[in-house]
């Protein structure tokens, strides 16, 4: 709804009757609580390989709080959008997506990401939705 509100051009992509979302919840890095896996959300259709530059899913993590390197930041491999498949990085490979409350990242289905190491004293909470093609039409990278 924010962002539809703002932009036009996004609001009519997200009503268009060949997307869907598929899910949108509430997530929270718990203190302390250890780093999740680098992966790819496009995984989850693991049924079809997809072929590079092909986007089935654009995903956003919303900031109900700030995201920082202490609390659990989203990281993201910058770049890795166009990385063959079943890359295999590390937290080592990656960069923390640090940002205020109220801001929000958007990524694809293909960009290699994970939730940071909630090293504070606080939980870290966040929204994410995910918006997926439908109907096999998807869109490809130039």
């Amino acid at each position: 709804q924010l962002l539809s509100a703002r932009d036009e051009r996004h609001g009519r992509l997200l009503l268009r009757p060949d997307r869907v979302r598929v899910a949108e919840l509430l997530r929270a890095r718990r203190e302390p609580h250890g780093r999740q896996p680098v992966h790819r959300d496009q995984w989850a259709y693991d049924f079809f390989p997809f072929p590079v530059g092909f986007e089935v899913q654009v995903s956003t993590m919303w900031a109900m709080s700030d995201f920082t390197e202490q609390n659990g930041a989203t990281r993201v491999v910058p770049g890795s959008h166009r990385a063959p498949d079943r890359g295999r990085y590390t937290e080592a490979d990656t960069v923390g997506a640090e940002m205020r409350s109220g801001s929000v990242l958007l990524y694809t289905g293909s960009m290699y990401h994970g939730g940071g190491a909630n090293r504070g004293c606080r939980s870290r909470p966040g929204g994410s939705s995910r918006t997926t093609t439908s109907g096999g039409t998807g869109s490809t990278r130039g």
